[in-house]
């Protein structure tokens, strides 16, 4: 059982946020009820209380949550940045576009690196680190695409509502 808490602390000291919502370079856009908003997101809260779970405490069970959440953010981002495009005028449409690929290429290229160069000798935890590191990724980018879309009038909301349990 102490193995298991030590394990959940370390997991969760690389997987959750230690700033909150805040800590991204647009903050610029963070004001009274978005920052409320960004901050009190039901995709954080439902994934800190899976993460804590007992259930989900082997690398197994911590990567199947990393995994949920991955597809979770990302259809959050696909969300948004379908809103945001609604948004914008042709020129500034063009340059989301050249943007977000620009952010796929960086997104995937850094996953790469991770699993060739950075896994090398690291165990099992390793999959759960790259996991968390490839969902905050996600995280990162929809929340900025929500800040821009939240400066251009739309208002911010998540699609996912959470869980109930």
């Amino acid at each position: 059982m102490r193995n298991t808490v030590f394990l959940l602390v370390l997991v969760l000291g690389f997987t959750l946020p230690l700033g909150g919502v805040a800590e991204g370079y647009y903050t610029y856009a963070m004001t009274g009820q978005l920052r409320e908003t960004l901050e009190s997101n039901p995709l954080d809260r439902d994934y800190k209380r899976d993460m804590l779970n007992p259930e989900n405490g082997t690398t197994y069970g911590m990567a199947d949550v990393n995994k949920k959440y991955i597809k979770l953010w990302d259809r959050e981002l696909n969300v948004i940045y379908q809103k945001l495009l609604l948004k914008l005028n042709d020129e500034e449409k063009e340059l989301l576009i050249e943007a977000q690929v620009g952010w796929l290429q960086y997104h995937e290229n850094e996953q790469r690196l991770t699993s060739k160069a950075l896994s090398k000798n690291s165990g099992t935890i390793f999959i759960v680190q790259q996991g968390s590191a490839y969902r905050y990724r996600l995280r990162e980018r929809t929340l900025q695409l929500m800040a821009y879309y939240h400066r251009l009038g739309g208002e911010v909301e998540f699609e996912y509502k959470g869980n109930a349990e």
